[in-house]
Order: structure tokens, then C-alpha cells, then sequence
């Protein structure tokens, strides 16, 4: 509300209005469950078979990705399970991964949260099919991961500090780690 504005006459309006609708059914704000007024909803999907990062921090990425109808009829006729292949490269130019993991997903997801290793290095995320040689559907931009990743596996459990160690950290660092394989 802007300062010079006479907040009195703003709340007296909005009382007014309230009175006005409190026998109406309709209400004043649309909730989820109902469509909008224009008539205009978001798709679930967008028929497009794309992989994206969003860095969180230097460590984490939020991964999330479409697939289209075509995509989606390929993958239940090949029965292969699907995954995040995460590639890592020396070098954005460089033709030949330093390593890779990858991580298993369903045909219902549509995100993931990713911790990168550490290291600078660059990063590509494929959404492929785990067949005896993976399939990449599509790929992310190779993306550069900042030097200020931290090595998680130098980091003694007992040093976190209290307040980190209170938010699960420790518990978090040790199941990332239990859950996948990294080749060095």
C-alpha cells in the first residue's frame, strides 16, 4: 500500500466489500480446485520432452523435466527403467565425461533435487532410458558447477556446527552417499 495513501478510507472500502459478497457464493479469491475466471488453466504437461537445472547453491541443483506424448509411448513400449544420468566433464568442450551417476525416477515424476559432487567441473543432466546402453531422451545445457562447491566427504560428521547439525545435515550427507555409487 503506497504511504500516502489514507489506509482508513482502503479498510473501510474493503469492509464494505466484504459485507457486499458475505451472502454471495462466489468468492473473492479463485482456490486451486476451481478454474479460472478467464477460462485459462496450466497444462500439466507442455508435450515437450526437455531437461532443466536450477542451482539451489553451489551443491544443489533442482532438476525437473517434461516428456511428450510420443516420448512417454516410446519409454512404456521399451519397459526400461528412467533415470537423471548426471554426466560430469573436465571442461564445458570436453567430448569425454570425467564421471557419471545416475539416478532412478519414475514415469510420475517430474523433479528431483540433485547434489553435485565436488569440484569445478561442468555438469549435464540426461533424462535417459536405463537399457543396457542408456538412451538419452534429451539433455540439459552443460552447465558450469562454481568453485565453491565443498568436498562433503572431507567434512568430518563431528565438526558440522550445532545449528546445521540440527537440520538433518549430518543424517542427509551420509544417506546422498549411501544411495549412490561415485567412481573416482
Amino acid at each position: 500500500m503506497p504511504k500516502d495513501s489514507d489506509r482508513a478510507g482502503v479498510i473501510a472500502e474493503l469492509l464494505d466489500i466484504m459485507t457486499k459478497t458475505a451472502g454471495e457464493s462466489e468468492p473473492l479469491v479463485e482456490t486451486a480446485d476451481e478454474p479460472a475466471a478467464d477460462g485459462f488453466e496450466l497444462p500439466e504437461t507442455y508435450n515437450e520432452t526437455r531437461v532443466d537445472v536450477v542451482f539451489g547453491n553451489p551443491s544443489w541443483g533442482y532438476v525437473y523435466w517434461d516428456i511428450s506424448e510420443a516420448d512417454m509411448s516410446f519409454i512404456c513400449a521399451a519397459r526400461a527403467p528412467l533415470a537423471l544420468r548426471v554426466m560430469l566433464f573436465d571442461s564445458a568442450g570436453s567430448p569425454l565425461k570425467a564421471d557419471s551417476f545416475a539416478l532412478p525416477v519414475s514415469l510420475r515424476d517430474r523433479a528431483q533435487y540433485v547434489l553435485f559432487p565436488a569440484g569445478e567441473k561442468d555438469v549435464r543432466i540426461d533424462l535417459s532410458l536405463e537399457t543396457k546402453t542408456p538412451k538419452a531422451l534429451t539433455s540439459s545445457p552443460v552447465l558450469h558447477l562454481p568453485h565453491g562447491v565443498p568436498d562433503f566427504k572431507a567434512v568430518a560428521l563431528d565438526d558440522i556446527p550445532p545449528l546445521l547439525a540440527l537440520s538433518g545435515y549430518k543424517d542427509l550427507l551420509k544417506e546422498q552417499y549411501a544411495k549412490r555409487r561415485e567412481s573416482s
